[in-house]
């Protein structure tokens, strides 16, 4: 089977006479299934991102649902050292595709906080 991941991507921009928009969609192969991850409690220093079983991690979706304003978690690969390179504001999302291997790790800035993953398995291992 083939496309069975459907992805949409809606921005859109409006700051007094600036605009932009971006609509995209698009579908991946999903050829076995295969979800991990779940609603992980997550400290103040860096900790690595648990995908459970995941054989080849695909598509990664990281949702910050701590209810602590302000509260922001920062994300990024690790090779021997965390790039922190990405963060999120409660309530925010991303989807992120990952090479196979990966690991994410994650810290809050505040106070422990809960980060939702959710890594579907892409089973290619491209």
């Amino acid at each position: 089977m083939t496309d069975e991941f459907g992805i949409s991507i809606n921005v859109n921009v409006a700051k007094g006479y600036f605009a932009d928009t971006v609509r995209k969609s698009f579908n991946d192969d999903m050829n076995i299934i295969g979800l991990g991850g779940g609603i992980q409690l997550v400290g103040t220093t860096p900790e690595t991102i648990d995908f459970d079983d995941i054989a080849y991690e695909g598509w990664l979706y990281l949702e910050n649902v701590d209810t602590v304003a302000g509260n922001i978690v920062d994300y990024g690969p690790y090779d021997s050292v965390w790039l922190s390179s990405f963060w999120l504001a409660p309530g925010e999302g991303a989807l992120i595709k990952l090479k196979p291997g990966t690991v994410i790790r994650a810290a809050f800035r505040t106070s422990e906080g809960r980060l939702l993953v959710k890594c579907y398995d892409s089973s290619t291992g491209t």
